[in-house]
């Protein structure tokens, strides 16, 4: 069931579902505040602050499942909950859901965003040389 916060509209779920979104929105490598969550949902000063503390949730809640991490100074915080400023992303090696849905499942799943760059190259330099009259390998 649905925990509605406050006299606020806005689920735990629905929370949830923006902190996701504007992560992947955003991209691997990147980060959002968890103001930006707050003012996605809530239009009014007063409404998004006082929403602030289950944004925070949330972004614990999606870190401790893997969905997201928090940062802190460009780093993964080890303790989500502590306090202090955080920023939220993807985790590190991650790819968006728009991998996904490319086709790019294996990729999206087990290689870290460098990764699949390099093993594009190399798959590119193979073909390069076959087209050349090259063997893979053959150097």
């Amino acid at each position: 069931m649905a925990r509605y916060i406050w006299a606020m509209s806005v689920t735990r779920e629905r929370i949830a579902e923006e902190v996701v979104r504007l992560c992947e929105a955003r991209g691997p490598g990147k980060t959002v505040c968890p103001s930006e969550v707050a003012r996605a949902l809530e239009a009014g000063e007063a409404e998004w602050r006082a929403l602030m503390p289950e944004v925070r949730e949330a972004a614990v809640a999606l870190a401790r499942d893997g969905r997201i991490a928090v940062y802190r100074k460009g780093r993964v915080v080890s303790d989500p909950e502590a306090g202090g400023p955080i920023r939220l992303g993807l985790p590190r090696g991650s790819l968006p859901a728009a991998a996904h849905a490319f086709g790019n499942q294996e990729i999206a799943d087990v290689a870290p965003v460098g990764e699949v760059a390099g093993a594009d190259l190399a798959v590119m330099g193979a073909f390069a040389g076959e087209v050349a009259g090259q063997r893979p390998g053959a150097g």
